[in-house]
């Protein structure tokens, strides 16, 4: 009976502990050391659509790790659930339509965010801050809050 009482326990926190993907919806977010700011230091500076995996919120902040593992606390007004992703190689061919037979339109380089319009099988239609627009292959990206699992 303990066992099963324990098993319970275990399911249930397990849903409240769920860590989900975030988007930053500001030009800049700051990611502090902790979740107050009159104590604690600018850990990095992270752009729009930067994907940020939270786990935890306290006092206004929300605890988060990117997909270099680096961790902090983030203003939880400055994200929201937007799908959105970071190339997560050293460099990405961001092409015209999906499939790697199309044009490329641009490149991206390690760590920079999208904002997920669409996607098609194992492609995101991606939009960055500055407008520019294309399809992106689904492995070499990191985030897309919830769209698919990383």
């Amino acid at each position: 009976m303990k066992y099963l009482a324990a098993v319970l326990m275990s399911l249930m926190l397990s849903g409240l502990c769920q860590a989900k993907t975030m988007s930053v919806n500001v030009e800049t977010a700051d990611v502090f050391s902790a979740p107050v700011e009159s104590s604690s230091y600018v850990v990095l500076q992270v752009p729009r659509y930067y994907p940020l995996l939270s786990d935890a919120q306290e006092n206004g902040f929300s605890q988060v790790s990117d997909f270099l593992g680096r961790t902090g606390w983030v203003r939880t007004v400055q994200v929201n659930a937007t799908p959105s992703v970071v190339i997560a190689v050293k460099m990405a061919n961001v092409r015209e339509k999906p499939g790697t037979n199309h044009r490329i339109v641009f490149k991206a380089s390690k760590g920079v965010a999208f904002k997920i319009i669409d996607e098609n099988k194992d492609w995101f239609s991606v939009v960055h801050e500055n407008g520019k627009r294309g399809w992106i292959a689904k492995s070499l990206t990191w985030g897309a809050s919830g769209i698919t699992s990383d």
